[in-house]
């Protein structure tokens, strides 16, 4: 009886090293995951949208267009490389029920290189039209902490 004892105790010593392990490796994937996860930010309205991320972070931003006007969003203005690094562009496809010319979202990812602050400034043009003025712009200040 006393051996049986003995190796029940090991067991829950054991299971409980395992458990005290797996609370550290959780608590520390957790904080790891927290850069990574993509902050997505709606710019649907108003000109102007502050956002805040954290070094190493990417960050996506999700702004509303109509493609079938000819219309798309571009950047107005160079990032601070130094600051910003654009991953991608992409365009939402509306779902199956949508009617044609439906709005869109364009996806616009970007990952934060240092702590600071700069701007993206998004224009909203037909590409092909270059002497006329954008239809919207949109200014986003980033804080980058």
């Amino acid at each position: 009886m006393g051996e049986a004892v003995r190796n029940k105790m090991r067991i829950c010593k054991i299971i409980l090293s395992m458990l005290g392990v797996m609370t550290i490796i959780g608590g520390t994937l957790a904080a790891s995951d927290e850069i990574n996860k993509k902050a997505i930010f709606d710019l649907s309205n108003g000109l102007e949208t502050h956002v805040s991320v954290k070094t190493g972070q990417e960050f996506c931003l999700k702004i509303k267009s109509n493609p079938s006007t000819g219309y798309g969003w571009a950047l107005d203005q160079p990032l601070d490389e130094t600051m910003l690094q654009l991953i991608g562009h992409d365009v939402e496809e509306p779902g199956e029920t949508a009617m044609p010319g439906a709005p869109q979202f364009e996806i616009w990812t970007f990952r934060a290189l240092k702590l600071g602050e700069t701007a993206i400034f998004l224009k909203y043009v037909r590409p092909w039209e270059k002497d006329t003025p954008p239809v919207k712009m949109h200014r986003i200040i980033v804080s980058i902490g």
